[in-house]
């Protein structure tokens, strides 16, 4: 009886242990989703705010147009613009080169996500 009790005390602070250290982790990712939740709203209300301010003194402007935004896997916002349409748009080289300066990264593509979206319509 003596060995069995010797036994089973162990395994119940080792378990209790074990439980504990996944309740740390759990909260360890939970914080850092809330982090990560946080930053990414911080740079799509920065994005937000150098749209406005060219918008204000120019013609409306819809991104959904000219390019698409998304956050890569470490949660960084990327704008990736359609190329055919900035040389002849003065506002969207402007917003390109504030995007650059405010640290959110900034791709070339040939079509968006609109784009996309259109033809298939089309093809049904």
């Amino acid at each position: 009886m003596k060995r069995l009790f010797a036994l089973v005390i162990p395994l119940i602070c080792c378990i209790v242990l074990l439980s504990f250290g996944n309740r740390a982790l759990a909260n360890e990712q939970l914080n850092n989703a809330e982090e990560i939740s946080y930053k990414q709203e911080a740079q799509r209300e920065l994005f937000d705010t150098l749209v406005k301010k060219l918008t204000m003194t120019h013609m409306n402007m819809s991104t959904e147009d000219y390019g698409d935004l998304f956050f890569d896997e470490n949660g960084k916002l990327h704008f990736k613009y359609k190329e055919s349409v900035v040389s002849s748009n003065k506002i969207l080289q402007q917003l390109l080169v504030n995007l650059r300066s405010n640290d959110i990264e900034v791709e070339a593509g040939t079509y968006t996500h609109k784009d996309l979206l259109e033809q298939q319509a089309a093809v049904y």
